[in-house]
């Protein structure tokens, strides 16, 4: 394996799931093919609650798997901590170290 010699020929950013509303339940981001990383950044971002309820909760996760498609797993201490605020942000370091090819927010 060769080694990138400036910090932006190793780091990628990759969008786990486009902003959205929703009222309740979990959302999946897309597979994030990890190949080549070991450790990333989960960084979970909420904005204002609009209508009913007017208060909200959000957790971010990832999850990986072998292919991509089937067999997602939660990732074990790699959870945000929960955001109650309104434009609220929390952030987690992950190490990937064993983890499967394929990760996703949820």
């Amino acid at each position: 394996m060769t080694y990138p010699t400036h910090f932006a020929e190793g780091a990628k950013s990759v969008s786990g799931y486009a902003p959205q509303a929703a009222s309740a339940g979990a959302i999946a981001g897309a597979a994030i093919d990890r190949f080549g990383y070991q450790s990333c950044v989960l960084l979970a971002k909420a904005g204002a609650a609009t209508g009913t309820p007017t208060t909200q909760t959000f957790d971010a996760k990832l999850q990986d798997s072998a292919d991509g498609t089937t067999g997602w797993a939660d990732l074990v201490g790699a959870a945000t901590t929960q955001i109650t605020a309104a434009n609220g942000e929390q952030h987690k370091n992950v190490d990937l170290t064993g983890a499967r090819r394929y990760i996703r927010v949820a």
